[in-house]
């Protein structure tokens, strides 16, 4: 995976180990899959998955490299995206996972739905390094940067617009650790992500929708 490699400056056999590790984790998908399709039957409301196999495999691989103590992600919904992260964590024996999320449904307001909790799909034995707050990005982001300082990883998967991706981007960014890699889902959205980048002087990498950037010091402007 050359963006992991770009994002972390690993050599092309490290990368390639946890590849293997987790493309080889057939009980982890397995259980991935299998949530998925009992959810499906017996639920009234849709949810699309977000960031899918491919990319949350290069999530793992990410986090497997780096290590982190603390990730911070924005929008969960079925919780794939957190679920490599913190199979990833499972696997290091270390860090957590601090997440934002207001749920949205893909379906008629209903008194007689159920509706699903936030990250249903995340494995029950992941779940102790996650911490998950409600609420919208612009209300509870900044409450949780500022209790935890330094952070070493951050993924933007919530609101899509210019104006809300631009500013989860600038104020992380001032408790990403320099080294630390900064991850946005669906930048062909807008131009929010490129534009924080040259801004920023900082590294420009695209995969499959993902867009993904180190910190080397530079201060926004």
């Amino acid at each position: 995976m050359t963006f992991v490699e770009y994002l972390t400056r690993a050599s092309s056999a490290e990368i390639k180990q946890y590849v293997v590790e987790i493309s080889s984790d057939k009980k982890f998908h397995e259980q991935l899959e299998r949530t998925w399709q009992n959810f499906s039957r017996r639920s009234s409301v849709w949810w699309a998955p977000g960031v899918g196999k491919t990319l949350g495999m290069a999530i793992y691989v990410l986090c497997r490299e780096l290590k982190p103590s603390h990730v911070v992600e924005t929008g969960v919904s079925t919780g794939v995206s957190s679920s490599y992260i913190l199979h990833a964590l499972a696997k290091n024996q270390y860090g957590l996972l601090h997440s934002v999320d207001f749920p949205q449904y893909d379906s008629p307001p209903n008194h007689n739905i159920s509706k699903p909790e936030t990250g249903w799909l995340i494995p029950e034995g992941l779940r102790e390094r996650w911490h998950l707050t409600i609420g919208k990005s612009q209300d509870k982001l900044i409450p949780v940067l500022e209790k935890i300082q330094t952070i070493d990883v951050f993924l933007h998967d919530s609101e899509h617009t210019y104006q809300n991706m631009m500013w989860e981007y600038r104020t992380v960014w001032h408790y990403l650790r320099i080294g630390g890699v900064l991850l946005s889902h669906n930048i062909d959205m807008n131009s929010a992500f490129p534009n924080f980048c040259r801004n920023t002087s900082s590294p420009f990498f695209y995969f499959a929708g993902m867009g993904g950037t180190s910190k080397t010091g530079t201060s926004v402007h």
